[in-house]
């Protein structure tokens, strides 16, 4: 019921109840419906990736194994000699590796408080779980994005991005030529390329040059950003490395992402308790707490690379170029990376 101070009146937990599990199915279905990552085909469910979360037989990393692509060697000349003998070619293949997030957050809020502001704060926090998890999943797919091109330029010969930082006015900009080169990392391939993900820095550069195409969604009430046949995803949390100044200076560089459909591999799991509220009584000296707590298991892994840690990883880890190993050939993998001053 409502508890009443003087003339005030604040709802409770108890006059409008939160059923733990349909929390847990809004929060996890608010995170990927909002998510644009997931809504433009980058980032799809892996049915492989959730079984392993959901089995129940444990295991912190998840290495589904995969066999490459026949090698594209002449073949033999056919002939009428039986003591001629051709030799059997190999198909090989290896482990591509990711690993489990297991990840959980938890807010509190005191009886008294909602008392005084007249809200019901424990609702208005379920509300917005959904969000945050799926902030959280922009962060950690972009900062293994930032690893894995980290590794890629740690080659000294980069075969996935372009860095036109070096340059000088428009050309060290984004600019139709820069992604090309860009696109042209993928060889034969690039036609599989459908989105590309831009800091709101480099998407203000796109519409001043009127690069920017606007088609309609299938609802006909919104406009979809294209640029060259491409989605445009725009995230300010995209990577971003400011401007350095002094003895050693160096530009500001900002990432930009170029994906095809499944590029990034999705699990999501259930925790043994996803969702649970906590309620501590002699809090406040007697005035009680209510703590939400959330968690979720994660694999949000790009494709064809294998991850090194064998436990959940910081967002610094994933950012770590160290940690990131390529397994496929480059057309194989539909990822590149334009890295400009804005």
């Amino acid at each position: 019921m409502a508890v009443q101070s003087g003339s005030q009146v604040s709802t409770r937990l108890s006059d409008v109840p939160i059923v733990p599990e349909i929390a847990t199915a809004a929060i996890i279905l608010r995170s990927l419906n909002s998510n644009a990552f997931v809504n433009s085909g980058v980032m799809i469910r892996d049915p492989e990736a959730d079984a392993f979360l959901t089995n129940n037989l444990g295991g912190k990393t998840f290495a589904p194994r995969y066999l490459g692509p026949l090698a594209d060697d002449e073949p033999n000349i056919s002939s009428d000699d039986p003591s001629e003998k051709s030799t059997p070619k190999k198909i090989t293949g290896g482990k591509n590796k990711a690993v489990r997030q297991s990840l959980n957050q938890s807010w509190s809020s005191m009886d008294l408080t909602n008392t005084y502001l007249g809200l019901d704060i424990t609702t208005a926090i379920t509300n917005q779980i959904g969000d945050y998890w799926n902030t959280q999943e922009n962060k950690r797919l972009l900062a293994s994005l930032k690893g894995i091109i980290a590794a890629d330029l740690a080659t000294g010969s980069p075969v996935m991005t372009v860095d036109v930082t070096g340059k000088t006015g428009a050309d060290a900009l984004f600019n139709a030529e820069a992604f090309i080169d860009a696109q042209t990392t993928m060889g034969d391939m690039a036609s599989s390329l459908t989105a590309v993900a831009v800091h709101s820095t480099v998407y203000a550069t796109m519409k001043k040059l009127n690069l920017i195409d606007f088609i309609p969604a299938s609802e006909g009430r919104v406009e979809i950003p294209t640029y060259q046949g491409l989605t445009v995803i725009q995230d300010d949390a995209m990577t971003y490395v400011p401007a350095v100044t002094g003895d050693s200076p160096s530009p500001a560089k900002y990432y930009t992402y170029l994906f095809g459909r499944g590029a990034v591999a999705l699990g999501v799991g259930t925790p043994k308790t996803p969702f649970a509220i906590h309620r501590d009584e002699a809090a406040g000296n007697g005035g009680g707490e209510e703590i939400v707590h959330s968690r979720l298991e994660w694999i949000i892994h790009p494709q064809g690379f294998s991850f090194g840690l064998e436990e959940t990883p910081t967002l610094a880890q994933l950012e770590t170029a160290s940690n990131w190993t390529r397994q496929y050939e480059r057309k194989r993998i539909a990822l590149a990376a334009l890295i400009t001053q804005g």
